[in-house]
């Protein structure tokens, strides 16, 4: 009878630790996970202000940039950063490791006119003060 109740113990005590083990290591996995994803959301709007000053360098007369989506490509390491410009759609940047790899926005002549004429970071302040954007194509 003794050794029963011994066996008993055991086996409960056994799945105390076990459970308290999986209910720890969960936690601790999750917040990993929101570190990761505040990294990520961080460099997301790092990249998105970089393509702002990129797209007021290169389009004329841009009032309004809108970024809709950004798409990651787990195979390439890319993400894939897409926006309006004053409402047009099919703008778009496309980022490896953080690192601008290029436009591959739609052509639309009537607002692409200057194309990388604007480098003084000074006016192209001075620009973006005029123009109204919504970051945050990673939150939909």
């Amino acid at each position: 009878m003794k050794t029963k109740k011994w066996l008993f113990v055991v086996i409960v005590l056994l799945l105390i630790v076990g459970v308290g083990g999986k209910v720890f290591m969960d936690e601790k996995y999750a917040k990993k996970e929101v570190e990761i994803g505040k990294k990520k959301i961080s460099q997301y709007k790092i990249n998105e202000e970089e393509i702002v000053m990129d797209v007021l360098a290169t389009y004329k007369e841009v009032k309004t940039i809108e970024f809709v989506d950004v798409g990651e490509n787990e195979l390439t390491g890319g993400t894939h950063y897409s926006f309006e410009i004053n409402g047009f759609k099919g703008f778009s940047y496309y980022y490896i490791k953080n690192e601008m790899q290029g436009d591959e926005s739609i052509v639309i002549d009537e607002i692409k006119a200057r194309e990388v004429e604007l480098t003084n970071r000074e006016e192209l302040l001075a620009l973006k003060d005029n123009v109204k954007v919504l970051y945050g194509g990673w939150r939909k």
